[in-house]
C-alpha cells in the first residue's frame, strides 16, 4: 500500500511541475514556448470537459473546485493569446503558409501528449508496466511532432503521422477498454491535420501572392533555359525543394 500511494504521490508531482511550466511557458514571445505552454492549458480543459460530460450524463454534477483548473488554464489562454500571434512569435515559426494551421496541429498535439503522458503515469503508478508503455508511446510521439513541427523541421510532419498509427495500434490494445480505446484514437487527429495541412499547402492553398509570382517567375525562367540550351525539361525539378521542407522554409528559386 506504501509503494502505491508513492507512486500516486510521484503521479502528482509530476502532472504539477508540468503545469507549472506551462505556467511560466506563457510568460515568454516565442512560438514554441506559446503552443507548448496552450498545449499544457488544453491538456487540463479537454480532460475536464471529458470527465465532466461523462458525470453529467449519469446523473453526477462536478463540484465547482473540480473545474477550477481548467478555468484557469482557459484564462490564461485567452489572456495569452497576442503572445502567441505577436511579432517574436512570428519570427520564431514563420512557415510559407498555413501557418495558424500548423500552430493549431502543433498544439493539439502537445496537448494530447501531455494528457495521454499524464494518464501513463497514472497507469504506472497503479502498477500496470504494459498499459503505461502503450500509453506513453502515443504521448512520446505526439509530443515529438508538435515539437519538431515548431522547430520548423521536416520530421515533425512525418512524426505526427507517425503518431496516428502508434494511436490506432493503441487504440486495438485497449479495444476491451471503450472510452479509454476511443480516447486514444482520438489522439489520431494532430497527425491528420499535420498530414492534410503539408498537402494542402503543397497545393498552393494559403500561399501568399509573392511566393505565388515567384514560383511562376522560377519556372518560366527554367522553361527559357531549358529552350535555349536543349536540356531536359525535367531540369525544372531541381527549383522545387522537397515537400516537407518547403512547406516549413519556403521554395529556393535561383
Amino acid at each position: 500500500m506504501g509503494l502505491t500511494t508513492t507512486a500516486e504521490r510521484a503521479h502528482t508531482l509530476i502532472w504539477a511541475l508540468i503545469i507549472a511550466t506551462g505556467a511560466f511557458l506563457f510568460t515568454r514571445k516565442s512560438a514554441l514556448a506559446q503552443t507548448m505552454a496552450r498545449g499544457a492549458a488544453w491538456s487540463v480543459i479537454l480532460p475536464t470537459v471529458a470527465v465532466s460530460l461523462i458525470s453529467w450524463s449519469h446523473g453526477f454534477h462536478p463540484p465547482i473546485v473540480v473545474m477550477l483548473p481548467a478555468m484557469a488554464a482557459g484564462t490564461a489562454l485567452l489572456l495569452a493569446r497576442p503572445l502567441a500571434f505577436g511579432e517574436e512569435a512570428r519570427a520564431t515559426f514563420a512557415p510559407i503558409a498555413i501557418r495558424s494551421w500548423l500552430l493549431a496541429s502543433a498544439t493539439a498535439a502537445i496537448g494530447a501528449g501531455l494528457a495521454v503522458g499524464t494518464l501513463a503515469t497514472a497507469f504506472a503508478s497503479v502498477h500496470l508496466p504494459t498499459d503505461a508503455l502503450v500509453l506513453g508511446s502515443v504521448a512520446l510521439s505526439l509530443l515529438a511532432s508538435g515539437i519538431g513541427v515548431m522547430r520548423m523541421r521536416a520530421w515533425g510532419v512525418l512524426a505526427g503521422a507517425l503518431s496516428s498509427v502508434v494511436a490506432v495500434l493503441s487504440a486495438i490494445h485497449f479495444r476491451t477498454d471503450v472510452i479509454l480505446g476511443l480516447s486514444v484514437l482520438a489522439t489520431v487527429v494532430p497527425g491528420l491535420m499535420m498530414t492534410l495541412g503539408v498537402l494542402a499547402a503543397r497545393a498552393g492553398v494559403g500561399h501568399p501572392k509573392e511566393v505565388v509570382t515567384a514560383r511562376i517567375a522560377s519556372s518560366v525562367r527554367v522553361h527559357a533555359l531549358d529552350a535555349d540550351a536543349g536540356t531536359d525539361t525535367a531540369t525544372e525539378l531541381d527549383v522545387e525543394e522537397p515537400l516537407l521542407a518547403e512547406v516549413l522554409h519556403g521554395p529556393t528559386a535561383e
